[in-house]
C-alpha cells in the first residue's frame, strides 16, 4: 500500500475514532446529569450548526492555502481546546462540555474536507475509488464502535480521563499529518476577507456552471434527506410498534454498518467503475424500490422471527446501496474537479450532508406522528424514484460520459 494512502487512512481513523466516542459520551452525560432533553438536542445540533457557519470560509481557505498547514491548524484547535478543558476541568460545567463539542466539530470539518480535496494530490486516479472505499469501511467501523465503547467507558472511566485519551488520539493524528507529503497548488497569493468571500462565490459559480457537479450535489442531498425516513422510522417501528427486545434491535441496527463495510470492501478491491455516476444513479433507483418494498411488506403481519430477518435484510441491503450511491460519486468528483476548486466543492457536499440530515430528521419525526409508517415508506420510495428518474433530464446530462460538463 502507498505510504501516503496509509497515512490518509490513519488520519481518518485517529481523527474520528475517539472524537466520535467522546461526543457520544458527552451527549449521554448531558442527558443523564442535567436531565434536559433540550440541552441534549443542542449537543446533537452543534455539528450541523458548525458546518453551516464554516461554509463561506472553509472551502476557499482550503483551496487558497497549504493543505498540510490547514490540517495542522485544525489539529492544534482541538488539541488546544482539549488541553484547556483537561487543566480547567469542572465536573458540572455545561458550557465547557458544549465548547468541547464545538471545537471537535470544527476540527472534524477542517480535516474531513481538507483530506477529501487532498487525495487527488497524493495518489493516482485509479486509486481514488479504493481510498474512498477504505475510508467508508473505517468510518462504518467507527460508527459501530463509538456507541459501544461510549456506553462502556461512561460507567468506568471519568470524563477527565476520556478527554485525556482523546487528546492523545489527536496528537497521534497530528503525527501522521506532519509526515504526509502533499503537492500544494496555490491559486493566488491574495489575502483578505473580501478575497475569501469572493472565492466562495466563485466556487458556487463553478458548481452551477457544471451540470454534473449540481447533479452530484442534488443526489447527495436527496439521499441524505430520504435516509432520515430510515433513521426515524425503523427504530420507531421496531421499538414502539413491534416491541423488539434490546438485543434484537441492536442486531438489526448493527447490520446496517455491516452493509456499509461489505460494500466498501467490495469497491476497494474492484477495478475503478467505468461509469461511476451511472452506477450511483442505479443504486439510488434500487434504494427507492427497496423502500417501497419495505412499506408494502410492513402491511403484512409476520411472526417475530420473520420481522427480525426482514429488518436485518433491509438494513444490510440499504447499507450496500448507500455505499454504492456515495463512493462512486465522490470518487468521480475527486478525479474530475479542478484541484483549485476541490476544497469548496467538498465543503458544499459536507454542508448538504450535515444540514439536510437534521432537517430530514425533524421532518420525519413530525410526519410519523400523523401518518401510517407503511404509507410514509411507500411515498418516500416513490418520491426518491421520481426525483432520481427526472434528475438526468432536469440537469440534461449523459451518465455514460465521464467528462465534467
Amino acid at each position: 500500500m502507498n505510504k501516503n494512502i496509509f497515512k490518509i487512512l490513519s488520519i481518518t481513523f485517529w481523527g474520528n475514532f475517539f472524537s466520535s466516542t467522546l461526543i457520544f459520551i458527552i451527549g449521554l452525560y448531558i442527558l443523564k446529569e442535567f436531565e434536559n432533553i433540550i440541552l441534549f438536542g443542542w449537543s446533537q445540533a452543534i455539528g450541523p450548526i458548525v458546518t453551516l457557519a464554516l461554509m463561506p470560509f472553509l472551502g476557499p481557505i482550503i483551496d487558497k492555502l497549504s493543505k498540510k498547514k490547514i490540517l495542522i491548524i485544525g489539529q492544534f484547535i482541538s488539541i488546544t481546546a482539549l488541553s484547556l478543558y483537561f487543566f480547567t476541568f469542572s465536573h458540572h460545567n455545561l458550557y465547557l462540555l458544549l465548547m468541547i463539542i464545538v471545537f471537535l466539530k470544527i476540527t472534524d470539518n477542517i480535516v474531513t474536507t481538507t483530506i477529501s480535496s487532498t487525495i487527488i494530490l497524493i495518489t493516482e486516479e485509479d486509486e481514488v475509488q479504493r481510498i474512498k472505499s477504505l475510508q467508508q469501511v473505517l468510518l462504518a467501523l467507527i460508527n459501530i464502535m463509538a456507541p459501544l465503547l461510549g456506553a462502556i467507558f461512561f460507567t468506568v472511566i471519568s470524563l477527565k480521563s476520556l478527554v485525556f485519551i482523546e487528546l492523545i488520539c489527536e496528537m497521534i493524528c497530528l503525527l501522521f499529518i506532519t509526515n504526509l507529503h502533499i503537492k500544494n497548488r496555490r491559486i493566488t497569493d491574495n489575502t483578505g476577507d473580501e478575497r475569501i468571500l469572493s472565492m466562495f462565490l466563485d466556487g458556487l459559480k463553478y458548481s452551477f456552471k457544471h451540470k454534473k457537479i449540481m447533479f452530484s450535489l442534488f443526489f447527495a442531498g436527496i439521499v441524505n434527506f430520504i435516509l432520515c425516513s430510515y433513521l426515524i422510522g425503523l427504530p420507531y417501528i421496531q421499538v414502539n410498534v413491534l416491541d423488539f427486545k434490546n438485543i434484537e434491535f441492536g442486531l438489526t441496527e448493527s447490520i446496517f454498518s455491516l452493509g456499509l463495510i461489505a460494500s466498501g470492501i467490495f469497491l476497494s478491491i474492484s477495478k475503478s467503475l467505468k461509469y461511476p455516476l451511472k452506477f450511483s444513479y442505479l443504486s439510488v433507483i434500487g434504494m427507492s424500490f427497496l423502500t417501497i418494498l419495505l412499506g408494502s411488506l410492513l402491511m403484512i403481519e409476520f411472526n417475530r422471527f420473520i420481522y427480525v430477518l426482514l429488518f436485518c435484510g433491509f438494513n444490510f441491503i440499504i447499507g450496500i446501496f448507500i455505499s454504492f450511491a456515495s463512493i462512486p460519486v465522490t470518487s468521480w468528483l475527486t478525479i474530475n474537479i479542478e484541484s483549485a476548486y476541490q476544497g469548496r466543492i467538498f465543503n458544499l457536499l459536507n454542508v448538504l450532508s450535515q444540514v439536510l440530515l437534521p432537517l430530514g430528521i425533524l421532518f420525519y419525526s413530525q410526519i410519523f406522528n400523523y401518518f401510517s409508517y407503511t404509507t410514509i415508506f411507500i411515498i418516500s420510495g416513490i418520491v426518491l424514484f421520481l426525483f432520481s428518474s427526472l434528475s438526468t433530464k432536469i440537469f440534461a446530462i449523459d451518465l455514460n460520459d465521464n467528462e465534467l460538463s
